[in-house]
Parts: C-alpha cells; sequence; structure tokens
C-alpha cells in the first residue's frame, strides 16, 4: 500500500516549529533548545559563499531573524 505525504501539511508544521521561540540553557548561547538547531551560534555566508559570519541568534530579535 503506498502512502503519500500531505505536503502542505508537513510545511505548515515546520514553520510552526521553525517559529518557536529559542530557549536558552545555562550554557547558552553555545548550547539551546529549538526544534531546528542545539546551538546559539549559527553561520551565514556572506558575498556569495566565499566567506562566512557568525551570528548569535540569543543575542536579540535581529540575530535571530536574520
Amino acid at each position: 500500500m503506498d502512502r503519500k505525504t500531505d505536503i502542505k501539511q508537513v510545511r505548515l508544521i515546520a514553520k510552526m516549529m521553525l517559529m518557536s521561540d529559542v530557549h536558552k540553557t545555562d550554557y547558552s548561547p553555545m548550547i539551546v533548545q529549538h526544534p531546528f538547531t542545539s546551538c546559539g551560534i549559527v553561520m551565514l555566508p556572506k558575498d556569495g559563499m566565499k566567506d562566512f559570519n557568525m551570528i548569535d541568534i540569543t543575542k536579540n530579535q535581529e540575530n535571530l531573524q536574520i
């Protein structure tokens, strides 16, 4: 029996999880609790993919939105 995935529902749930709060721990920003990451420090590309910025998503709302 073939089962099909309801991709619209999967995307909706993924977006809801993405927008959930990042919970700090005693070890923040190095260790946080979130469905998509366990680290509060993320590397984001700049200048194409040749260089990267380190961003602390626990520091402020602007960093989190990036």
